[in-house]
């Protein structure tokens, strides 16, 4: 039987430098770039929840490709906005934000982008 998850308080929380294994020092410090004060507190969370399990992290480009894809589709619908100016701030070619805003306005999802080119 598994413990139960210890709230480790702030206060007693190891330095990143004292956590264990080469794997939890860089996620504790990439998380700490983004949520400052939450690097060892999030890594602490998911190594209780996870204990000895290798770490793996998935690309996940696509899933903020669909994201970038449905914020520009929104932005150029509302006017005001150019198709050069959303490959800039959204570091797409120009000729790839195109086929994007000429697109229905839906972007078929990773599962039907997948199946595509399974046939295609």
């Amino acid at each position: 039987m598994r413990r139960p998850y210890v709230d480790i308080p702030p206060e007693h929380l190891p330095a990143i430098e004292d956590l264990p294994g080469k794997d939890l020092q860089p996620v504790a410090r990439a998380i700490e770039r983004v949520l400052p004060g939450l690097g060892v507190r999030v890594v602490m969370i998911l190594a209780q929840e996870f204990p000895g399990l290798p770490l793996y992290m998935h690309n996940v480009d696509d899933l903020i490709n669909e994201y970038f894809y449905r914020c520009m589709r929104e932005e150029y619908d509302r006017g005001g906005t150019t198709a050069k100016e959303l490959a800039m701030k959204y570091g797409f070619q120009l000729r790839h934000t195109e086929k994007i805003l000429a697109s229905s306005g839906k972007q078929p999802s990773l599962a039907d982008s997948r199946q595509l080119k399974l046939f295609g």
